[in-house]
């Protein structure tokens, strides 16, 4: 992993040393620092590295013309900072940002247990904080009018429920089995997904397992007892290919499986070194970065290729940084300030941005974004994608 994280900084560290364009050469000048504490080693790795991954990537691109504030052309300058997926080190981090290093935005940490914790710092510190946790809107954060500083990228979770659910109704199961690690992030997201299933007929049995489970034979076992006949696992994504494994040697859950943003070479070739012989639906709340949809997917995916960093399984992890960066940006110009963050955020909660996830906006109940999600599909080693349009106006 120290490999992985060395290439990201290297990779990326060249594109940001790059010099930035004519504009910022003339008139006054300035720097905007911003603040990513995300898990970059650890067993959380696979959260932090593709949203830290597409910050670099928008940094730069963000830079090669600055934007104006007043008569002053900003350009970002990222602090990134690792907090090795341990809660006392993402305080320490956190608590350097804001102390040390003087910033009013930061991004991170992704992973709901963090998260929750960060938000504890960076409210009375009045600070704008930027995640994806999805337990931030299970616990009311992004509704409570004394937290008007957290904001959320990823899209309403009962709008995400409806995509995840619709997935399981093409399955044809009437019986599940939802599957999550045992911690804050299963906790904080499960209650959508449930209340879905439930208009929808579903008979859902919740099983939770350690979060480095590796042999998922007894929980399939579980399953098959149960007769269950299809599952949903919503995280941690990486355990996808082995629970898929158990369930095609035991012949469990024969109606499928389905997951929350696991990319299709899980069921193509990681689970059992070829197709899964049952259905897979991946529900993302996300565009699909392997079947892209449109060329600015495309374009992104191919920007996200070049940095040559193994973003996994969760690569479209990525979506949950990249166009905000520009967003913020977009927000400090039309607040017409960088240090002010009552009007840095009052602003970014309007913004109406065309970027990579499609038309980008915050909801008008939750300050949480709105975009394009997606379904993928294997059946009988053949992928299809399906969009589901962002409603922003």
């Amino acid at each position: 992993m120290k490999t992985k994280q060395l290439l990201l900084n290297t990779v990326v560290a060249a594109l940001l040393a790059a010099p930035v364009a004519g504009a910022l050469a003339q008139g006054k000048t300035g720097i905007v620092k911003i603040g990513v504490n995300e898990t970059l080693s650890g067993k959380f790795v696979f959260v932090g590295v593709p949203p830290t991954t597409a910050i670099r990537l928008a940094v730069h691109e963000v830079n090669e013309k600055g934007f104006k504030v007043g008569d002053t052309t900003y350009k970002f300058e990222p602090i990134i900072l690792d907090n090795r997926s341990e809660g006392s080190v993402m305080v320490a981090n956190a608590t350097k940002l804001i102390e040390d290093e003087k910033v009013k935005v930061i991004f991170g940490p992704t992973l709901s247990l963090l998260a929750n914790q960060s938000q504890e710092i960076t409210v009375p510190a009045n600070v704008i904080n930027i995640s994806a946790a999805g337990s931030w809107q299970g616990l009311g954060y992004l509704t409570d009018p004394k937290k008007p500083l957290l904001f959320g990228t990823q899209p309403r979770l009962d709008s995400l429920a409806k995509i995840e659910v619709d997935a399981i109704k093409q399955l044809g199961a009437k019986k599940i089995t939802y599957m999550g690690a045992d911690d804050d992030t299963t906790k904080g997201n499960m209650g959508p997904f449930m209340a879905e299933a439930k208009r929808a007929g579903i008979d859902v049995t919740l099983i939770t397992f350690p979060y480095n489970t590796a042999d998922f034979s007894s929980f399939v076992s579980r399953a098959k007892a149960d007769k269950l006949e299809a599952v949903f696992l919503l995280h941690p994504q990486q355990s996808g290919p082995n629970l898929m494994r158990a369930m095609a040697e035991m012949g469990a859950m024969p109606k499928g499986f389905a997951g929350r943003a696991i990319a299709p070479d899980a069921a193509l070739k990681l689970a059992i070194g070829k197709p899964v012989p049952f259905p897979f639906i991946a529900a993302q709340a996300t565009p699909d970065m392997d079947y892209p949809p449109n060329a600015a997917v495309k374009a992104f995916a191919d920007k996200l290729a070049g940095t040559g960093v193994d973003l996994g399984v969760t690569k479209n992890f990525a979506f949950y940084t990249y166009d905000f960066v520009p967003m913020l940006a977009q927000a400090m110009t039309k607040a017409g300030t960088v240090t002010d963050t009552a009007k840095i955020a009052a602003a970014f909660q309007t913004i109406v941005y065309q970027g990579a996830a499609g038309k980008v906006c915050f909801d008008k109940e939750m300050r949480t974004a709105i975009y394009d999600g997606a379904q993928t599909i294997v059946r009988n080693g053949k992928v299809t994608a399906k969009t589901f349009p962002s409603t922003c106006k």
